[in-house]
């Protein structure tokens, strides 16, 4: 019995091991380069880029001369594809297996992995799509699709050397649900003042692919002028990812203006540029910049309140999927 429990704790010892390395083929090789530097404390992204650069590398000093000329220049090409990847640092993510590293050839925001990205350069996103539809996460040696093995055939490499190159993504989940504080400068027509704003929206990650969602979410914003008048307003708002390291967004504010001259109904759409930089999981640091026009609705009318508004905000919001 003893030898049956020993057996069976070696066999979830080495499955659990498995699942925690970068590539089935090589492993974590790659942290050799940092001289073995423990893998815990790198990120995601800096252990993706780890890896396929020193998949990189092996593969360009592997011996070719098996292969005709027409191939070597493919082969050569397609790594010259790989390096341009990973220096781009834009890579999908596991939605899907928890506490596993699962390969994902194209994730939900359409990120292509790098075994996909080499695919998309000679065959389009057509073949990646079909690979993709059957195959997801699927590791390359257990892959049986006609398309893709007549890919390989005519790439330079063998199916093991292109089930080097792809990696493994830990999951994460991409929306995650936030409330932020956030304070800064507030320019009012001739007036300046300060604003502190409450937000609570949803983050749609770091997505790569240009125009997806980034955040959604509504906001109360209080913001008092030098003159002793408050301006307050309710913001619903939506951005779209214009690189992945900023998203266009859009909102629309029902206003109220309370003043010594009475009281002021307004409403204001506004455009601006958004950017969260994660510490971890848990917190958020916010950066907002934000251009909105106000219109008076009704109350007081005063062309120092009823036009041009701008207003930059930094702020801290809390991942509420921890709670």
């Amino acid at each position: 019995m003893k030898y049956i429990l020993f057996a069976a704790v070696v066999m979830i010892s080495s499955l659990s091991a498995a699942n925690s390395t970068i590539n089935p083929i090589i492993g974590d090789a790659s942290l050799t380069i940092l001289g073995n530097v423990e893998k815990d404390k790198l990120t995601e992204n800096e252990r993706i880029k780890l890896h396929l650069a020193y998949a990189e590398n092996l593969l360009r000093n592997k011996a070719t001369d098996h292969l005709s000329e027409g191939l070597k220049e493919r082969r050569l090409r397609f790594l010259d594809h790989l390096r341009d990847y990973w220096l781009r640092a834009m890579f999908p993510v596991n939605t899907v297996y928890k506490n596993q590293r699962k390969p994902c050839f194209k994730d939900e925001l359409e990120t292509l992995c790098a075994v996909g990205y080499l695919v998309e350069q000679s065959e389009g996103i057509e073949t990646v799509d079909l690979i993709n539809e059957n195959c997801q996460f699927q590791e390359i040696m257990e892959m049986e699709l006609a398309e893709l093995e007549k890919w390989i055939l005519t790439s330079g490499f063998t199916k093991k050397e292109i089930a080097t190159i792809q990696p493994t993504y830990e999951w994460r989940n991409l929306n995650r649900r936030m409330f932020g504080v956030h304070y800064g400068p507030s320019f009012l027509g001739n007036h300046v003042g300060s604003t502190i704003t409450l937000s609570r929206f949803y983050a749609y990650g770091e997505g790569n692919l240009k125009c997806t969602p980034a955040v959604r979410g509504t906001s109360v914003s209080a913001i008092f002028l030098r003159n002793s008048d408050r301006f307050f307003e309710l913001t619903g708002f939506y951005s779209l990812r214009f690189s992945n390291q900023i998203a266009v967004k859009f909102g629309v504010s029902p206003t109220l203006l309370s003043s010594s001259e009475g009281f002021g109904i307004g409403f204001k759409p506004d455009i601006g540029i958004k950017r969260m930089f994660d510490i971890g999981n848990l917190i958020g640091i916010v950066f907002d910049a934000n251009y909105g026009y106000n219109f008076s609705i009704a109350g007081i009318e005063s062309d120092d309140y009823s036009r041009h508004m701008f207003s930059t905000k930094l702020g801290i919001a809390v991942n509420l999927n921890n709670f």
